[in-house]
């Protein structure tokens, strides 16, 4: 009899533990609730306490530990299907795909309906995860160390020349303690994680010690202000907070239970006091109902884009949606962006580049593993394509709150384990990449030790690299720049000049090609009478084309046959544009073929190269005449006279 009382003591005990780790659970407390269900698990081993430690290192994300309680709960007999489902989505975070595919293909789908969509993409997920790794993106990836704190860091942008992001590290500012009881939001520390509240803080570019809260009247009426975003003009400014704010009870003395949930609002710079004005609640928000978060306002400040788990027309747990301003105050009803974009799962941290490209995180789609970054481009029939932005960009934890001005270059938020704290801010830069191989043009084989020069054509110096032992050569290229490319060799001859463009090519792209070399002909004897061709160029560009490759070919045979030569390059543009305008396109022109020769080997003492603008026309096609495409054409040229070193002669006259 003592046995059992003893017994029903202990059970008893658990049952309290368990009950008042349940209630800080309910009250999002997990920080105190993870210690009560991992007490009242050791007096009873339940699947109630097993599950409840980890779903709350899973809310925390601290996977490792999420992933020891789950695989204790697999083990219990009244574990459930979401259980499994849970438990897998955890294996894949702590990229485990194999063990979590395994897990998956056994999943009675039919017990969990609202999670089946989400299986069959995370099997998926489960194969595709390994071909990105293993094909990352071509860029460099940078922790910014200078930034980040053992805390959650994680929402950078840029404003006023400085970084600005979110931060839950210690502070010695904070709100003052309410004195409600049954709020989700009741103490100095954030009772999920256990720290300080999300704050806004900014850093002069990437110092450490520069680092500051960002406005500290906001800390004295909102508990977290987080993930800001900016006009382009500066002047307004949009973030999530969460607020003071008591609901009101139906009877008197009897406080409900309720979630304070996040809300969006904005701000005007006050020119005059030189502060932020006090800010103005969105209108769409509804704080004991649902949350809106992670907003991003469009560079005119005219169109919302933001985060809901609002029920009524989402897909899943938080959707993208979108309003627009009307006049000074007022605002659309918010419209989902619909399921090109949102789905099953979660859909986080919008934001547009300048490219108007749609960049946000999701954990509903085929991806590496948590909240993965995509990027959406504008269909022609109003819809989106969506790709995966793939590794290094993302990883098997979540990575979200990309901040790209052009293509994948930019800041994005991480809790991969490599990182400082639990959530680190990183740099990405992709690069343009070409990569190319030189070849015999005959026999195919590869040419190693060829010398292959990369020109770009709004500079004078080229860039040069040497072929290694299977003729192989790459460059890393900028952007919006136009390209020649040709290759040399000690007793071979170029059969072509490459020339391309990378304006309109988004980065992280790799470009090939390939550049053939030949034997040299035998030189033929110089008759009296040389004629050499011009060259022309197209509307405003100055790259050499491929119909301009045999005309300077052979004026490099004639130029290596006949050391004593010396060679005038004159280069010219059609009158459209302004004389001063076309006066540098006419010198980019020069220098572009005068950079030709030199490369195929000609000293570049004995030539000369000048522009003349639009002033010397071949024909009647002057500012103001109408003419045709063709006309024009005749005057965007390069003309060659060749020289003796004793004195100067026109070629017709050798």
């Amino acid at each position: 009899m003592i046995i059992l009382f003893a017994l029903g003591c202990l059970n008893a005990r658990a049952q309290y533990v368990l009950d008042e780790a349940r209630n800080q659970s309910n009250l999002y407390n997990y920080a105190r609730a993870i210690p009560l269900y991992e007490k009242a698990y050791r007096k009873k081993e339940t699947a109630e306490a097993a599950r409840g430690a980890a779903e709350a290192y899973y809310k925390q994300r601290d996977f490792s530990r999420a992933e020891s309680w789950y695989a204790t709960l697999y083990t219990l007999k009244d574990h459930t299907p979401q259980d499994e489902f849970r438990y897998a989505q955890t294996l894949i975070r702590n990229a485990k795909y194999a063990d979590a595919k395994a897990l998956l293909l056994k999943l009675d789908t039919t017990k969990i309906l609202k999670n089946a969509t989400l299986v069959s993409r995370m099997i998926v997920s489960c194969d595709s995860a390994t071909y990105w790794i293993n094909h990352p993106l071509r860029g460099e990836l940078v922790n910014l160390h200078q930034l980040n704190s053992s805390k959650s860091d994680w929402g950078a942008i840029t404003y006023n020349g400085e970084i600005v992001f979110s931060s839950d590290r210690p502070t010695t500012l904070k709100m003052k303690r309410p004195f409600f009881r049954n709020s989700n939001i009741k103490r100095e520390t954030y009772g999920w994680t256990g720290d300080s509240y999300q704050h806004l803080y900014s850093s002069k570019e990437k110092d450490s010690a520069s680092i500051s809260m960002f406005d500290t009247t906001l800390v004295k009426e909102y508990y977290h202000t987080a993930g800001a975003s900016f006009t382009a003009d500066e002047k307004e400014m949009f973030f999530a907070g969460t607020r003071y704010i008591r609901k009101k009870a139906k009877f008197l003395g009897k406080e409900p239970f309720y979630d304070i949930n996040i809300e969006i609002y904005y701000s005007h710079w006050d020119t005059i006091a030189n502060r932020w004005g006090h800010p103005v609640a969105f209108p769409y928000n509804d704080v004991f109902e649902n949350s809106l978060g992670d907003p991003f306002i469009s560079p005119d400040g005219r169109t919302l884009y933001f985060i809901s788990d609002a029920p009524a027309d989402g897909f899943g747990g938080t959707d993208i949606y979108y309003s627009k301003r009307v006049n000074d105050t007022g605002w659309t009803q918010p419209v989902n962006m619909g399921s090109d974009i949102n789905t099953p799962g979660n859909e986080r941290t919008p934001l547009f580049d300048s490219n108007g490209n749609f960049y946000f995180a999701s954990d509903g789609r085929a991806g590496i593993g948590g909240l993965d970054i995509y990027k959406a481009s504008p269909t022609t029939n109003g819809g989106w394509q969506v790709v995966n932005a793939g590794a290094p960009i993302n990883s098997p934890q979540d990575d979200f709150s990309p901040f790209f001005k052009r293509g994948y270059r930019g800041y994005f938020a991480s809790n991969r384990p490599s990182g400082i704290g639990s959530d680190d801010l990183y740099e990405f830069n992709a690069l343009l990449i070409l990569e190319g191989e030189v070849l015999h043009t005959k026999t195919g084989a590869a040419i190693n030790s060829a010398e292959v020069t990369l020109n770009d054509l709004t500079k004078s110096t080229p860039v040069k690299v040497v072929t290694d032992a299977d003729g192989k050569f790459s460059f890393t290229l900028s952007m919006s720049t136009d390209y020649s490319l040709n290759a040399v060799k000690p007793g071979l001859i170029a059969s072509a000049v490459e020339s391309f463009s990378t304006v309109h090519m988004e980065d992280s792209t790799v470009i090939h090609r390939t550049l053939y070399l030949n034997d040299i002909p035998p030189v033929v004897p110089v008759s009296p009478v040389v004629a050499i061709e011009n060259i022309y160029y197209n509307f405003d560009k100055s790259n050499i084309r491929r119909d301009a490759v045999n005309p300077l070919e052979h004026i490099v045979q004639l130029m290596k046959a006949h050391p004593n030569w010396h060679l005038n390059i004159t280069s010219h543009t059609d009158s459209r544009g302004s004389d001063k305008y076309n006066l540098k396109l006419s010198e980019r022109r020069a220098r572009a073929a005068l950079q030709y020769l030199i490369t195929h080997g000609i000293d570049e003492s004995r030539l000369t190269a000048r522009g003349y603008g639009e002033t010397k026309l071949v024909n009647k096609c002057s500012n103001e005449v109408p003419c045709s495409a063709e006309e024009h054409q005749l005057n965007r040229r390069s003309e060659f006279e060749i020289m003796k070193k004793s004195g100067g002669f026109r070629i017709s006259d050798y």
